[in-house]
C-alpha cells in the first residue's frame, strides 16, 4: 500500500510492476515448498507469539460399524500445532544519487528483483534446515541406482516401510541425488523446462513432487515428506504510517507468502535504500511423516 509517491514520480503502475516483479522472482523458491509446506497467510498477532493451526494426521478408514450405526465413532487424530512468527528476514540495498545518474537502470524493477529472489533463497534454507535429525528422527540409507536398479523403486520401498503415501509425498534430493536421477531416467522424457531451471519435477511415478535442493545438512542426501508435515505463516508488517515516503506489499498467490517493502532515502548522503522483509514462522508439525534419506 502506497502512502505518498517516492519523488513525485512511484505511479500505481510502477507499484503495481514492483509487486508483480517481486512474485516473479521468489516464485523458483516457493515452488520448491509450496507442496509440502502448508502456508498460512495474513495471521494477525506479533512477533514472538504465535498462532494455532489443525494437523490431521488421520489414519486409514474403516468399516462402518452397522449395529452401533454410529458415525462419530473413533478416536480423534485432529490436533493443534503452534507456530511461532519468530522469523524476521530483512535485506536491504542502496544506491547514490550520481550511481543512479550514471547507470540509467531501472532501479526499481531491477532492486526488487534481487531483494525478492534473495529472500526467498533465505526462506528455503529456513524451511529446509528444518528437517534435521533433532526434528525428524526417522531415516533410510538411500543411493541413486541404474535403470537396471531403479532408483524410483527404492523410493516407493521406503515409503511404504515408513508409512507414507505416494501420492500425499514429496520427494527433496540434494544436487547430486538429484541430477542423477535425473540421468537415470532421462528428465527430456519425464520433466520439462522446470526439471533444469528451476530444479523440480511434478507428479514423477505418482510423488507430488521431486525437488532439488541446496540446502540439507552433509550426508543427508535428501527426505520424502507428507503435503502436511511442515507449516509455514508469514504476516506482512505494517509500517508506521508516515514512517517512509513509500511501502507496499507483495502476495504470492499460489503460496499465500507475504512481503513487504520499504523505500527511502538518506538525506545527508543522497542514497536511496530498498528494503525487502518477511515475517514468519515454520514448524515440523508431523515428524512422524518425514524420513531423512542417508547418502551411502
Amino acid at each position: 500500500m502506497a502512502e505518498m509517491t517516492f519523488d513525485g514520480a512511484f505511479s500505481d503502475l510502477k507499484l503495481k510492476v514492483a509487486s508483480e516483479t517481486a512474485i516473479q522472482a521468489i516464485y523458483p523458491e516457493l515452488v520448491k515448498l509450496q507442496d509440502f509446506a502448508h502456508t498460512y497467510n495474513e495471521l494477525d498477532g506479533r512477533p514472538g507469539e504465535s498462532i494455532v493451526i489443525p494437523v490431521y494426521d488421520l489414519s486409514a478408514a474403516d468399516e462402518f460399524d452397522a449395529e452401533s450405526n454410529n458415525y462419530g465413532s473413533g478416536i480423534n487424530e485432529v490436533t493443534a500445532a503452534h507456530v511461532t512468527l519468530d522469523k524476521h528476514l530483512v535485506k536491504a540495498i542502496s544506491v547514490t544519487d550520481r550511481e543512479l545518474a550514471d547507470t540509467g537502470i531501472s532501479w526499481i524493477r531491477d532492486s526488487t528483483r534481487a531483494l525478492a529472489t534473495t529472500l526467498g533463497r533465505s526462506l528455503n534454507a529456513y524451511v529446509m534446515g528444518l528437517v534435521n535429525e533433532t526434528n525428524c528422527p526417522l531415516t533410510a540409507n538411500f543411493a541413486v541406482g541404474t535403470k537396471a536398479q531403479p532408483t524410483v523403486q527404492n523410493l516407493y520401498k521406503i515409503a511404504a516401510d515408513n508409512g507414507l503415501d505416494v501420492g500425499d509425498s514429496v520427494v527433496v534430493l540434494n544436487p547430486k541425488n538429484y541430477t542423477d536421477l535425473l540421468g537415470v531416467l532421462d528428465y527430456a522424457m519425464f520433466g520439462g523446462r522446470e526439471a533444469v531451471k528451476f530444479g523440480y519435477v511434478d507428479g514423477l511415478f505418482g510423488f507430488l513432487k521431486v525437488v532439488c535442493s541446496t540446502n540439507l545438512a552433509d550426508g543427508v542426501g535428501g527426505f520424502i515428506a507428507n503435503r502436511n508435515s511442515i507449516g509455514i505463516a508469514s504476516r506482512y508488517l505494517e509500517p508506521l504510517a508516515g514512517a517512509y515516503p513509500m511501502t507496499f506489499k507483495s502476495v504470492d498467490p499460489d503460496s499465500g507468502f507475504a512481503t513487504g517493502f520499504r523505500l527511502y532515502a538518506d538525506l545527508a548522503t543522497g542514497a536511496r535504500k530498498f528494503s525487502i522483509e518477511a515475517l514468519v514462522g515454520a514448524k515440523v508439525l508431523i515428524p512422524n511423516r518425514i524420513v531423512r534419506l542417508i547418502t551411502q
